[in-house]
């Protein structure tokens, strides 16, 4: 997540106030952030989430975690760990009993 605001986007950058806060608003406009409008806060905004998603196949995160997911299902005795549709790399179910 994002979680700035402008001031802090302007000490990071080093751009002036007044351009930092049209390029921002711009990027809300694409929908690339979104703004919290209590917290003033800005964080990623549902055009990444379906760019990230639509490159998600030639990354193969589900496949690069595999092992570690395993040994992570191995040590908490979960049965179940798959790759969600909405691009979550996994979910455990506990073991009964």
């Amino acid at each position: 997540m994002f979680l700035k605001r402008v001031g802090e986007v302007v000490s990071t950058s080093g751009l002036a106030e007044a351009t930092c806060f049209r390029m921002l608003g711009r990027l809300e406009l694409e929908g690339m952030l979104d703004r919290d409008p209590h917290s003033k806060k800005y964080f990623l905004g549902p055009l990444l989430h379906e760019l990230g998603l639509l490159a998600r196949p030639r990354y193969r995160l589900a496949e690069l975690c595999d092992a570690s997911l395993q040994r992570l299902a191995d040590s908490t005795l979960a049965t179940d760990i798959h790759e969600n549709h909405d691009g979550g790399v996994g979910r455990m179910h506990e073991v009964a009993g």
